[in-house]
């Protein structure tokens, strides 16, 4: 990495020092946090974001093993795998009022995280029903009539409109409106919530209409870690692997955007893909799960995406730029995403400008300010912006950067 290497080392040793600063507790419930029976690790060290966040963790925990915690990666795990027997899914996070979402399903790479650095089939066992329980959430309270997967949530009406006047009200600067206009567009939000991508031109403010080619991505990582998990405890690998089939084969009819040239989302109510160029694209790269033509067809996508410090979560648009997961901000999860699917496919030098310059952004903001951050701007490598002011963060930020510094080396 040359002289980045010099820059990267301090912050790596810095992080090394700073995780123990986010690990928390809660010994019983506590509103509005939920009881987690295990520590586990924060986003922030401070300020917001104090809960355990599911997707964020996922993200956080491949620095954790990294930096030799595979005890509080385990941890976070541990509670995750708690909330599953306690409420059938994984909550958006252990405060109360997210009881009523989910977020991206990363929990099976979680579990297998872990695994192969502990080895630990007794472990692995005892993680394996919980898993499919989780899964069957997916499979019975997310899944539609073409047999892929959406977004949902099981708020109120109450919560609704609740979420619409505090929230959207705040945060996107709708205006107030009658009560049957906020519970609509409180539906589709809520749901988008669940994405992890709140808030998004992706899903045209419709998102419980749309089949997300991320979420659809993840469920089949799962049918495949199912299938690696199985062979591993003597269970049947086929059924695994024949769902792992069948989801491509759907995912192909109906997430295949030709105009594109890239896996999309689907507007499964107006029967076409959304149109909007946007990074989740690659992660059917990232998991296997595209050809080489379709890769080869997808890697064009970055042209529209890439800037100086990073990949935008969608295109340059007018809309886009409402919104904090739009343009031009360059999130830690998508950098590291992005990387994954063009090297396993062969793309070298485009996965090592991808991370390189998710590591000179960091770099840079970090000698800067002192700190890391949320997310960045694509264009000017400040922290991003959109929605509310960017927050201080070690979490995912922490563990991209650590990953991200590995995949160089």
């Amino acid at each position: 990495m040359d002289d980045l290497q010099a820059r990267v080392e301090p912050i790596l040793r810095s992080i090394r020092g700073q995780w123990e600063s986010t690990v928390r507790s809660v010994g019983h419930d506590a509103h509005p946090r939920l009881y987690l029976p295990h520590e586990f690790t924060a986003p922030c060290a401070s300020d917001r974001f104090q809960e355990l966040y599911y997707w964020d963790t996922h993200f956080t925990n491949l620095g954790l093993i990294r930096h030799d915690r595979v005890h509080l990666a385990q941890s976070n795990v541990q509670n995750m795998l708690y909330l599953v027997r306690k409420f059938g899914f994984v909550p958006n996070s252990n405060a109360v009022y997210h009881l009523n979402r989910s977020q991206p399903p990363y929990l099976s790479m979680m579990v297998r995280d872990v695994y192969e650095k502990t080895q630990d089939r007794g472990w692995l066992r005892a993680a394996y029903e919980p898993l499919v329980e989780e899964y069957r959430f997916w499979m019975t309270h997310r899944v539609i009539a073409i047999g892929l997967n959406r977004y949902l949530h099981s708020a109120t009406d109450h919560d609704l409109t609740e979420f619409y006047q505090t929230t959207l009200v705040d945060r996107l600067g709708l205006d107030h409106a009658d009560e049957a206009t906020m519970r609509e567009t409180g539906y589709h939000y809520v749901a988008e919530a669940e994405s992890g991508h709140d808030f998004t031109p992706r899903f045209r403010g419709r998102c419980a209409d749309h089949v997300p080619v991320d979420l659809n991505s993840n469920l089949y990582e799962y049918e495949r870690n199912f299938a690696f998990f199985s062979r591993i405890l003597d269970l049947d690998e086929h059924q695994w692997l024949a769902r792992g089939a069948e989801r491509v084969a759907r995912m192909r009819r109906y997430l295949w955007d030709s105009t594109l040239g890239c896996f999309n989302d689907y507007d499964v109510v107006r029967d076409e893909p959304t149109a909007i160029a946007h990074a989740a694209s690659f992660w059917p790269l990232a998991y296997g799960i595209a050809t080489e033509s379709e890769a080869r067809s997808t890697v064009r996508l970055l042209a529209r995406l890439e800037g100086p410090h990073g990949v935008s979560t969608c295109a340059r648009s007018a809309e886009a730029e409402r919104y904090q997961w739009g343009y031009p901000n360059a999130w830690p999860p998508i950098q590291l995403m992005v990387c994954l699917g063009l090297a396993r496919y062969g793309y070298h030098d485009e996965a090592r400008r991808v991370a390189r310059s998710y590591l000179e952004t960091v770099s840079e903001q970090y000698s800067a300010t002192g700190y890391l951050w949320e997310k960045y701007d694509s264009l000017t490598g400040a922290p991003g912006g959109a929605e509310y002011e960017p927050a201080r963060m070690l979490g995912w930020s922490a563990g991209v950067f650590i990953a991200l510094a590995a995949f160089l080396s």
